[in-house]
């Protein structure tokens, strides 16, 4: 409904003044995010304060696709303010993709993290496949993001150190158009084509498997690029 956009507002207003205050936090490459028309976010995820954090870095409403264990109390009221959608955990089922379809065809922005779940480590993890159907289905843009720093934001003291917490959005990317059904050699090369993207916006130790080449050094425009020299060490 109508007040769906009001309470997310709302909710990323406070976030907006949560993290300015209890973080160093800094955002790169908003320019290169699109005004209008679909858009599926693609992030890797190093905390569940990733989705706030996206929610309050990010221009444009995120419709987040989300595990279902987060929409239950006391937060979920939160993640239904964000308009956000329940996933069960390590599979994408039918009514998941026709509520992914029916937010892009409705010209909004899915947030969606394909290693489908938290890094334990901080580094990359390998993605799964369900973001490929939903690209290829949809033919929307993707949009890489990579987030560092909210990894520290863990135990009861964390803000006493003010962690410095980056978000670097990349340049949107389509998949490559085929006509034929993908097989799973395809879908898993697209699959990694999506995660490489995602890497070239983290500092080498953060990009864990994908981490041997960069996929576009486009992705790292002069923004994001200061910034991954700054944070070359993930400090």
């Amino acid at each position: 409904g109508r007040y769906v956009p009001v309470l997310y507002y709302i909710t990323i207003t406070f976030f907006k003044v949560l993290f300015t205050l209890l973080t160093r936090h800094k955002v790169n490459g908003r320019e290169n995010v699109p005004r209008s028309g679909s858009l599926i976010l693609v992030s890797n995820h190093l905390n569940t304060a990733d989705i706030p954090l996206l929610a309050a870095s990010f221009p444009r409403w995120i419709i987040f696709m989300a595990k279902e264990e987060l929409f239950r109390p006391p937060g979920g009221w939160i993640m239904k303010a964000y308009g956000a959608f329940p996933v069960k955990r390590g599979s994408v089922d039918r009514a998941t993709l026709r509520n992914a379809n029916q937010a892009l065809k409705d010209g909004k922005v899915l947030g969606i993290y394909p290693e489908g779940t938290r890094s334990r480590n901080g580094r990359l993890q390998t993605g799964k496949p369900g973001v490929v159907m939903i690209a290829r289905e949809s033919r929307s843009q993707l949009l890489p993001v990579g987030i560092y720093g909210t990894e520290k934001m863990r135990g009861p003291f964390w803000w006493l150190h003010r962690p410095r917490v980056t978000v670097n959005i990349g340049q949107p990317f389509t998949l490559p158009i085929s006509t034929n059904e993908p097989g799973k050699q395809e879908i898993a090369s697209l699959t990694t084509y999506i995660m490489k993207h995602i890497a070239d916006l983290l500092p080498p130790a953060y990009r864990g498997v994908y981490g041997e080449n960069l996929q576009s050094p486009a992705n790292q425009t002069p923004t994001v690029l200061a910034a991954l020299k700054e944070d070359q060490f993930g400090s």
